[in-house]
């Protein structure tokens, strides 16, 4: 039987103008807060209907500030503490997008292994699948 997965090493970040560069790994969760409705009619089990709803995820990579269009726009807006576009590609044609707050940036360096940049982020509005 065929598979239909798909490779992981199609996936790239971008924000509203470039690609994010050297970016080797992302993750997104999407979630929907649950509002308990259950009532006398409920026959004794509980209900519930759809609240707000809301994503986060994370990104790292490898730290490279010579990317001005990317690392350096998304970095700066971190520090900043203002939001930003995201596209989050699963493959060439399929990507997530929205709009984010860096919510925790991380830097480091260790002696014989490269510096590691990484980062949560936290939407803001509406998560597009496009």
């Amino acid at each position: 039987m065929a598979t239909n997965a798909i490779a992981g090493n199609g996936g790239k970040i971008a924000n509203a103008s470039a690609d994010i560069a050297d970016i080797n790994e992302w993750s997104l969760s999407a979630e929907v807060d649950l509002l308990e409705a259950t009532n006398f009619a409920s026959s004794g089990h509980k209900e519930y209907i759809a609240g707000l709803d809301g994503w986060s995820g994370s990104f790292s990579g490898d730290w490279y500030l010579g990317d001005t269009n990317g690392q350096l726009a998304m970095h700066t807006a971190a520090l900043a503490g203002t939001s930003f576009a995201i596209k989050l590609y699963v493959n060439t044609g399929n990507y997530y997008s929205g709009t984010v707050f860096i919510s925790n940036l991380q830097i480091g360096a260790t002696v014989g292994d490269k510096v590691s940049i990484s980062a949560d982020f936290t939407g803001t509005g509406l998560l597009s699948y496009n």
